[in-house]
């Protein structure tokens, strides 16, 4: 019984069909073969999904662009009021919601012993700054993050605090070992 294997190729040479040794090594190999063949298309399979899930995300991130670019306060709270036509007279009842979801957020720490003074906060999802800003009141430091330019454009535009930073990011990693004492993230997807 002689093999040869490559990269690219196989080549199987057996002895004559009736040794019971190449009946034994043949069907051996078949069945390695097969079980090879079901890892690739496992392994396929997974890349495929892999695939799908960027090709899902790379979607997702557009559709949060234009969002941002076109609609950046309604994309956070669907509500007309908020829909560019109508948001200069009503930007403060925006903001408003923000500091009471976040005064709602203190009153849960505070019953579960945290408090958000003095420490770093990330809020994930950050928007326009709807949170990120009404913590800025209590927090030491708070990070708001999003996948949207438009919106965080909106946010440093109505940003008066030294403890906030926005960044654009999409990948959670790009903060390597940065540490927040806290996260928030409310209506994000």
């Amino acid at each position: 019984i002689a093999r040869s294997t490559t990269a690219q190729n196989i080549s199987i040479t057996t002895g004559p069909p009736d040794s019971i040794y190449s009946i034994s090594w043949t069907a051996t190999l078949i069945i390695k073969l097969l079980l090879f063949a079901k890892k690739c298309r496992l392994y396929r399979t997974a890349m495929e999904g892999e695939d799908r899930v960027h090709k899902d995300f790379k979607k997702l991130k557009g559709d949060w662009q234009k969002i941002g670019r076109e609609r950046p306060y309604w994309g956070v709270l669907t509500n007309e009021l908020f829909l560019p036509e109508s948001i200069d007279g009503n930007i403060d009842k925006f903001y408003e919601r923000g500091r009471k979801a976040v005064e709602r957020l203190r009153e849960i720490a505070r019953e579960n012993d945290f408090a958000f003074e003095g420490k770093r906060v990330l809020d994930f999802g950050c928007g326009v700054g709807r949170l990120s800003l009404a913590m800025a009141r209590y927090a030491k430091d708070v990070v708001g993050v999003d996948i949207s330019e438009g919106m965080l454009k909106e946010a440093r535009k109505h940003c008066n605090h030294g403890n906030v930073e926005f960044m654009l990011s999409d990948n959670l990693e790009e903060f390597g070992t940065a540490s927040f004492d806290a996260i928030i993230s409310l209506i994000t997807l």
